[in-house]
């Protein structure tokens, strides 16, 4: 993620709605609250500014967190801010209604584009479920599977989110899971060859549409094709899906 600006900064409530429009009405009945007493408004402005400058201030050290997703949280905070701003504003309930039926109408585009299949994957997006319904139709007991975790932690996770909790394939190189260990990435096996069991079929899911074994670190590639040659490969929505088998002259020749 890029180092952000002061424009990234302004710009947050557009990504934190998810609309332009959303943002800007609700920001504008925020900035209208009012209450009795001074404690709630303070506590929840607090709440909506100080997280995200926070977040924006780290994000200009070594690595950068600054994503709305990391500011959900100050949602809450938001509506209470809203939900005050309004009350004070608009003094009947027949003028409230009207604005928040206006604002629904008007945010209906902004609604079913964040429904769409693939909204919140970026920048590249990943069909886990397409990936994952493909080894449910084609496994067989006994199957093992291999996951491109080269330049991504997300494509096991999300593959096998998507699985029956009772269909489990043994993670040929995976030697600890993130939960294992607290952390976003796998520990994978030192020393790939030695990892290989004798099972007859693997499935190997990988990003994008390179060659399979162009795909995976080259030396579990290496690993695999002294053993297990390209039986076929299926795209599916930013991922591809392939079947190797194993053979006594296996050596990962490329498919037409």
């Amino acid at each position: 993620m890029p180092e952000p600006d002061g424009w990234a900064l302004l710009a947050l409530p557009v990504e934190l709605f998810a609309s332009a429009l959303g943002a800007g009405a609700l920001v504008a009945l925020a900035l209208l609250a009012r209450a009795p007493r001074r404690m709630p408004l303070l506590l929840c402005g607090t709440w909506v500014l100080l997280p995200p400058a926070l977040v924006w201030a780290a994000s200009h050290g070594e690595v950068s967190y600054f994503r709305g997703v990391y500011v959900l949280f100050t949602l809450p905070a938001w509506a209470l801010l809203t939900g005050a701003g309004a009350a004070g504003a608009l003094r009947s309930w027949k003028a409230a209604a009207a604005l928040l039926s206006a604002l629904a109408l008007l945010t209906v585009p902004d609604q079913r584009e964040v429904r769409r299949p693939f909204a919140h994957n970026a920048p590249v997006p990943l069909d886990y479920a397409a990936a994952a319904d493909l080894l449910v139709r084609l496994h067989r007991p006994g199957d093992a599977v291999v996951y491109d975790r080269a330049d991504t932690w997300q494509l096991d996770g999300g593959v096998r989110y998507c699985l029956p909790r009772d269909l489990r394939l043994r993670d040929v190189f995976l030697a600890r899971t993130p939960a294992g260990i607290d952390d976003l990435y796998t520990v994978q096996c030192a020393a790939p060859e030695r990892c290989l069991g004798d099972e007859e079929r693997v499935w190997l899911r990988t990003e994008g549409t390179a060659f399979p074994f162009d795909a995976i670190d080259p030396v579990q590639a290496s690993a695999l094709q002294t053993r297990y040659s390209v039986a076929e490969s299926r795209p599916v929505t930013g991922m591809t899906v392939s079947l190797l088998v194993r053979g006594d002259t296996a050596r990962g020749a490329r498919q037409p």
